[in-house]
């Protein structure tokens, strides 16, 4: 079950070297490095009010198709409408990003490649 509802969202992306993935992969293993931020509609366990800007804890997936993104605490978020994604905090190409994103938390793309 979804915790709430955010729009005016924004994904983070932060990447890796590969000390810093092993690192991360040892200290957080179930964890993804990015966060997202966005302006709440709904939140349905009353943490935030409607309006309230937020950040997530790191996440541990997110679905694309669902728009639905699960933090490393177990809270689910429904991402409305079309976002922005961030690379190290450079704007990125939304179709782009997303694609790169998809490759990069699949493994597939290293975090030397470039956006």
């Amino acid at each position: 079950m979804e915790t709430g509802v955010l729009r005016n969202w924004t994904l983070h992306v932060q990447s890796l070297n590969d000390e810093e993935r092993e690192r991360f992969e040892l200290e957080r293993p179930y964890c993804i490095p990015a966060v997202i931020t966005g302006e709440v509609i709904e939140d349905y366990d009353r943490r935030f009010s409607p309006g309230d800007a937020m950040r997530t804890n790191l996440l541990h997936s997110f679905d694309l198709q669902r728009m639905t993104a699960i933090t490393s605490s177990g809270s689910i978020y429904k991402l409305q409408g079309r976002g922005d994604i961030l690379h190290d905090g450079v704007p990125t190409d939304y179709a782009q990003a997303v694609g790169e994103t998809i490759l990069r938390l699949a493994g597939v793309l290293s975090a030397k490649t470039p956006a």
